[in-house]
């Protein structure tokens, strides 16, 4: 992740965003596949490339995880968004193995992996909340 580089869709640089998102698939895939469904449907069918870059987006995912759960030392971390919404186990099966190396375990325990709720909504959600906070709106699901 590049955060002295562009930023991402929302403005933010070396986010986990341009790492994961499915705004950049044809970014990372050299125009190989357009969004993330089409990443795994080819991932899932074998093809190496479609692979490499799953693998890697789980990689930066992970990274980026275990950097807040050493900051933040929670005891469930949740995950949200539409990759997670959409194909939770292929993204539990892509995150473990980096987990394994990377999450730092100094009681033997590792932090519990939930997923969100709200699904792929959950950051709309959260931003609508954010948004409507000072208003006394009431959001419901």
């Amino acid at each position: 992740m590049n955060y002295t580089g562009p930023g991402d869709i929302v403005g933010t640089p070396g986010s986990l965003e341009d790492a994961v998102g499915n705004a950049t698939v044809a970014l990372r895939t050299q125009g190989r596949y357009q969004n993330t469904r089409e990443l795994l449907e080819a991932a899932q069918g074998g093809d190496e490339v479609a692979r490499e870059a799953w693998d890697s987006s789980m990689r930066a995912l992970t990274a980026g995880m275990v950097s807040l759960m050493n900051a933040f030392d929670p005891q469930d971390f949740i995950l949200g968004g539409g990759i997670a919404a959409g194909a939770w186990e292929l993204v539990m099966a892509g995150i473990q193995p980096h987990l394994d190396v990377f999450e730092w375990r100094p009681t033997g325990e590792s932090v519990r992996i939930v997923q969100a709720k709200l699904g792929e909504w959950a950051g709309a959600y959260g931003a609508a909340r954010s948004a409507c906070l000072g208003g006394g709106v009431r959001l419901e699901r």
